[in-house]
């Protein structure tokens, strides 16, 4: 941490001389990696095309091991509540809806009204436990007294996760957004079923006790403007 510090205090003595030579290093999740990320990241290397921008993904819990020590400047992604550390603030930007898709021509999509019985008896692929996409998906079973559907195949890999979808009957839980260019294509469908707690948090997740630089801020602005 105390070295991370340093850096960042070299690169505002550059930035009070009008030299962006410095960087940020993000911790980025599954949602904003299809559009938030891309969009600032060009936006701000037009800006200061000198500025350093570097990108880990990886579970949540190592980005937010690595955010704390210093490793990774800001997180952006799902929020979790409650936060998860009294040293690390929550910022939120807008909130996804979360539904259940299937491959184009899917049988639950040609159905004229889906109940969660129906949604039962195909295999799923998920998202790892602890996540709040799991959450939904585990509570739309609980909440009517029903068990979780046992054929289940864990994957935090959108690739992969299409790939299982459009090759099989498999159903899965996502953020609409993730999935957008697919449902545009009619590679992808959504299933005509209402989810309670659809909605995820999406946002920002930086150490209390961080102070951007002015690029680094300009950084943030832009995923704040969206």
């Amino acid at each position: 941490m105390a070295f991370a510090e340093i850096r960042q205090g070299w690169d505002e003595v550059n930035s009070i001389h009008n030299r962006e030579i410095g960087e940020i290093v993000v911790g980025s999740m599954p949602l904003a990696r299809t559009s938030l990320l891309p969009k600032a990241i060009i936006e701000l290397s037009r800006q200061f095309p000198d500025f350093r921008i570097k990108v880990n993904d990886g579970p949540y819990d190592d980005l937010l091991y690595h955010l704390r020590h210093g490793d990774i400047d800001l997180l952006v992604g799902a929020l979790r509540f409650p936060s998860p550390s009294d040293d690390v603030i929550q910022e939120e930007l807008f909130s996804s809806p979360v539904a259940i898709i299937a491959r184009s021509g899917h049988p639950l999509c040609r159905a004229k009204a889906v109940d969660i019985h129906m949604l039962a008896e195909y295999p799923w692929v998920v998202p790892r436990r602890g996540t709040p996409t799991r959450s939904i998906f585990e509570s739309a079973f609980t909440e009517v007294g029903m068990d979780v559907p046992s054929r289940l195949v864990e994957c935090s890999s959108q690739i992969l996760v299409r790939s299982l979808l459009m090759d099989s009957d498999r159903l899965t839980i996502i953020s609409a957004h993730q999935v957008q260019h697919e449902l545009s294509l009619g590679l992808l469908e959504t299933v005509p079923y209402k989810l309670a707690h659809s909605s995820r948090p999406i946002g920002l997740t930086f150490r209390r006790s961080w102070k951007p630089t002015k690029t680094q801020y300009s950084f943030m602005q832009l995923l704040r403007n969206g």
